[in-house]
């Protein structure tokens, strides 16, 4: 499948296998985009299966897929595949300390149990929520205070208690 001289640029410098991810990358987005879901996913699949041997490139990439896998998963309706891809990619985010990562698929994770929350689901916010907090940053605040919302409604709309304690605040003011 190497595309040789003919090839556009974004795919130079990528070996026949990495031309197949990078087309099936671009495909699923194609396919998500139009609405397309069931195809988006097999190509995300073809991705998926192609990963092998790669470390924490690997360890990153799998959780990259597993998220997006779990956002069509769930926009078939497909609950109980969309969360174990969530949990998939949450755990591969913490195994890498990523903490944007860590906090979008525990969002997504509370927006799709959310009339079913666990004491899990609240560790998984509050420990994305500790991390953004302690990186200061506005980008990482403006996800921490998704993430406050977020728990905030599960537990009003749970029988499990709020925390009595919050992290830390930032150690310097955020920008107005």
């Amino acid at each position: 499948m190497a595309l040789g001289d003919d090839s556009s640029e974004a795919a130079k410098g990528f070996s026949e296998r990495g031309e197949r991810e990078l087309l099936d990358t671009f495909l699923a987005r194609l396919e998500k985009e139009r609405g397309r879901y069931g195809e988006a996913l097999e190509a995300l699949d073809r991705e998926r299966a192609a990963l092998s041997g790669q470390g924490s490139i690997l360890t990153l990439k799998s959780s990259i897929l597993a998220n997006q896998r779990g956002i069509l998963l769930a926009a078939l309706g497909r609950r109980a595949e969309a969360a174990s891809e969530f949990e998939r990619s949450y755990e591969g985010a913490l195994s890498l300390s990523h903490e944007v990562g860590m906090a979008r698929n525990a969002l997504s994770l509370a927006r799709l149990r959310r009339h079913e929350p666990s004491p899990g689901l609240f560790a998984k916010l509050d420990e994305a929520f500790g991390r953004l907090v302690n990186r200061g940053d506005p980008d990482a605040a403006l996800l921490a205070g998704r993430i406050a919302l977020e728990r905030l409604g599960l537990a009003e709309a749970s029988a499990l208690p709020a925390p009595s304690a919050s992290p830390a605040p930032p150690a310097a003011p955020l920008p107005a």
